[in-house]
Parts: structure tokens; sequence; C-alpha cells
């Protein structure tokens, strides 16, 4: 692609459009132009657009257009968009650009980034909620909203829009520090999703949430208890505060249904004070998963631990025979 001279890259974006569509949906296009990276491919069935940092213009015009140049995009079935700390990205853009997906009819896939872009705000998750619920063909929503300022509020309207896609098939969730959000979320939430008789994936990130509590794992564990169909389950959360044994053994119940052929994984922040009562309450429910797969423990931010306690987690992890990974992350 040329260069073209004196302007930005959002400025030039609907040109580049309108040259892909020009070409009978076969120009393939790939620019890199400091923090944009925009790509699509071959047959324009799906498209890529990146942009990092705290870009304090480009980010939004070139959200902009890219709203503004979906009318092209009517048979694309693939949308990835990335702006991870984009502090600059403005509320009405996000709003606008939500409601103008309903007119990607063939859209199969989305995946959105906002992780800590500090932007997001409810009326985002609601417009979206509402925008993909009339996507009918969409079998795989990703939305990273961590970091952002959402409320129960904002994750109970997207819930809403998300039990309606009645094709979906893989539901990748992260709330990581969005520190508003409580227990009323993951109700709402595990009430809806569990609507969704084709899903086969779910991925749910709640690290650094300090509002969910045990009352979130029971839910979720009565939510998985209904989904028949899913085959993954992919869980992030904090073990200590909050989140104790009580609300472990619940969620066990609700995975223990999942036959070997099933895949699970389990990502623990343990953060209270490590003893071995403790180390036994987390692994006698662990042991009970047949389909466990893979295990991550991070000790990252707990001063506890021991030498005994390590080798006690070392003779508790051998017991685990499902296991084929194991991630655990110390503090030396």
């Amino acid at each position: 692609m040329k260069y073209v001279k004196e302007e930005s890259s959002h400025e030039c974006f609907p040109k580049m459009i309108r040259k892909m569509v020009n070409r009978n949906n076969k120009y393939r296009i790939s620019l890199a132009d400091r923090n944009l990276t925009l790509q699509s491919t071959q047959r324009m069935d799906a498209f890529i657009l990146k942009f990092f940092g705290d870009w304090k213009k480009s980010s939004n015009g070139t959200l902009r257009s890219f709203t503004k140049s979906m009318k092209f995009f009517k048979k694309v079935r693939k949308i990835d968009i990335q702006s991870s700390y984009c502090a600059s990205l403005k509320n009405g853009d996000l709003k606008t650009f939500g409601e103008s997906l309903k007119r990607l009819v063939s859209l199969q896939s989305i995946m959105l980034d906002f992780h800590r872009g500090r932007s997001i705000r409810d009326v985002c998750l609601r417009t979206l909620g509402e925008s993909i619920q009339r996507i009918i063909s969409l079998q795989s929503v990703s939305l990273n909203f961590g970091g952002n300022i959402i409320t129960d509020r904002g994750v109970k309207d997207l819930s809403r829009g998300l039990k309606r896609l009645i094709c979906l098939r893989s539901i990748t969730l992260n709330f990581e520090s969005c520190l508003n959000i409580t227990d009323a979320s993951l109700k709402d939430l595990s009430r809806n999703i569990q609507r969704i008789g084709s899903l086969e994936t779910l991925s749910l990130n709640l690290e650094c949430c300090p509002q969910i509590t045990n009352e979130s794992l029971k839910d979720l564990s009565r939510c998985f208890k209904k989904l028949n169909s899913l085959q993954s389950i992919h869980l992030a959360t904090i073990w200590g505060q909050n989140i104790t044994g009580e609300g472990l053994n619940p969620l066990i119940e609700g995975l223990q249904r999942f036959s070997s052929r099933k895949f699970i994984r389990l990502d623990f922040y343990l953060q209270d004070d490590i003893t071995d009562q403790y180390l036994d309450t987390l692994f006698d429910g662990l042991k009970r998963l047949k389909s466990l797969r893979f295990l991550s423990l991070d000790f990252f931010w707990n001063f506890t631990l021991t030498d005994e306690h390590l080798e006690t987690l070392s003779e508790r992890i051998k017991r685990l025979d499902s296991l084929r990974s194991v991630d655990i992350g110390l503090n030396l």
C-alpha cells in the first residue's frame, strides 16, 4: 500500500476500506503505523483492528471511521478489535460502534479487547447487548472489559443480550479488576448463560474482583449443571478473602458432572495465609474433578508460603491424576 502524505491513519481509513471493496473483495491489506495495525483477510471475511497506548486522537478517530465504514462489511464473519490501554476512547463512539454491529448479518465471531481502557461504562455494555442479540449467526463472543468502570447494571444488560444467541458456542468474558461488580452480576450472568443450549466453551476471569464472594460460585455451579452441551470451562478467581472452602464445594459439585473427555481449567490466585488445612481443603475438592486438565496456582502476593508448604503442595498435586499441566507462580 502506498504511503499517504500528511494524512494520519484514521483519516485515510475510509479510503482504504473503499479500495478493498472496489477490488471485488480480493484485496489484501496490512498496515502498521506507529500504534495502529489494520489487517483484513484475502476475501474480506475477517477484519482485525488494533491500536495501543493512550493514542489521544487516532484511537478515537480510527474507531469512528471504522464504524462509518461498517456498511461495507455486511458479509464479514469475524471482527477483532484490540484497543488495550486506550483511555481516550469516547463513550459516545463506543456506543455508536455497538449500534452499528447489527448491520453485520453474517457475523460469526466477535472479539473486543478494551482491557484497562478506563473508558467503558454501563451504557456501552447495554448497547452492545442490545446489538449482538440481533446477530443470530454469532457463534463466538470474546469480550475483555478488565480494569474498566462497569457495575452490575452493565453486566446484567450484556447477559440479557447473550441469552438470545441461539447459535452461540463460545463465550469468553474478562472482568479482571472490575472493582464495582458484585455477586448480583454473576447471578444475572449465570441465569442467562444457562439458557444457551448450544454453548460448548465458557471462560470467565474474575481476578481482583473484591466484591465477588462464595455466592457467585454457587450460582456458577447451578449454571454448569444445566449446560449439557458444555465441553470446556476456564475459571479464574481469587482463593481466599471473600472466596473460601464454603464456596469451593458447590463449585466442585457443579463441575463433577463433566466426564473425563471434557476440559476444565482453574486459575486460583491465593491471598490468604497458607496452612496445611488451607491446602487440604483446596485439593480435597480438586481431586474430585476427573476432567481437570490445567491448574494454575499463583502465590505471588502471598508471603506466608514456606518450604514445608511447597512439599505438601507437591505431594497433593501428584494425586491429581487427570492433570496435564500445572502452573505455579511464586514470589521468590
